[in-house]
């Protein structure tokens, strides 16, 4: 079956379930009667589904022999302690966050200083070989290995 057909027989399905909620449109059923006339695995499904859907509706309701109680959903109110201190830490975020892009830092000309400080462990190779040496490594039977 090529995709096109197995579009075609999901949509048809989908329709199927409209048909018998009562919610089909007038292109819907003129799609149920084409597709309908070609395909015979949904012809087959139609008509399953329609005996399932007649089975279940008249069937008698069952009472259950339990009490059933759902919780009711509690929403979650912000107090006005959370929620100043939701807003005090969304503030120090956009100044770290304006701090470190360098916005508004302006040269004498109007035009944007970008900073070129670096952090010292990127001028320093000793900083690196003493986090390595520091480091500690396990190999494959457990046991640790320093650098």
């Amino acid at each position: 079956m090529d995709r096109t057909a197995t579009h075609r027989c999901n949509r048809y399905r989908e329709a199927v379930s409209l048909e018998l909620d009562g919610e089909l449109s007038q292109f819907e059923h003129a799609f149920l009667r084409t597709h309908g006339a070609r395909c015979a695995d949904c012809r087959r499904f139609r008509v399953d589904a329609t005996a399932i859907t007649q089975d279940l509706r008249s069937a008698p309701l069952e009472v259950p022999r339990r009490r059933v109680s759902v919780a009711a959903h509690r929403r979650r109110r912000i107090g006005v302690h959370h929620a100043s201190a939701i807003a005090a830490s969304m503030l120090v975020v956009s100044l770290g966050a304006l701090y470190a892009a360098d916005v508004g830092v302006q040269g004498q000309d109007g035009t944007p200083v970008r900073s070129t400080v670096r952090p010292a462990y990127f001028d320093s190779p000793e900083y690196e070989l003493s986090l390595l040496r520091a480091a500690v490594v396990y190999n494959s039977s457990g046991r640790v290995i320093r650098l």
